[in-house]
């Protein structure tokens, strides 16, 4: 169906890989969703299951015009630096199709876990924020 609206404003549907669900079925569960005509896959990374990155980059190598996102990636337990480079590529790897999220992403952690979220959350979030912005480079 034609439509005078510009692409970014059409209906999309997307699904989402749980973050429980077996990584070794990712690949067959990918091209399976591209197959039925979503538009997106998305993951999120949770710990402690797989991670979201590696989870995209999978996505990405076994489909052909699926959109591939994380929502979200938790910036306090990346560094900075990494984790631009990795966005960066993926992006020049599958040009339009990848989409990141960044967020505190670890605010229900409980017991040991909690060593990972920060004192500072203004000062996490603004030096990840800078993160994003490298990365869309």
């Amino acid at each position: 169906m034609h439509s005078d609206r510009p692409e970014s404003h059409a209906l999309r549907f997307a699904v989402r890989f749980e973050p429980d669900s077996p990584p070794e079925e990712l690949m067959e569960f990918a091209q399976w969703v591209e197959r039925l005509g979503y538009d997106e896959l998305w993951f999120s990374e949770d710990l402690p299951f797989a991670g979201g990155i590696a989870m995209a980059a999978t996505a990405l190598a076994c489909t052909e015009r699926l959109r591939v996102g994380v929502g979200l990636l938790p910036a306090v337990t990346r560094n900075v630096a990494t984790l631009a480079m990795e966005i960066a590529a993926l992006a020049r790897i599958a040009p339009g199709r990848v989409t990141m999220t960044l967020g505190h992403g670890v605010a229900c952690l409980d017991g040991a876990d909690r060593r990972l979220a920060p004192t500072a959350p203004v000062g996490a979030g603004g030096n990840h924020g800078r993160a994003s912005s490298a990365a869309g480079r």
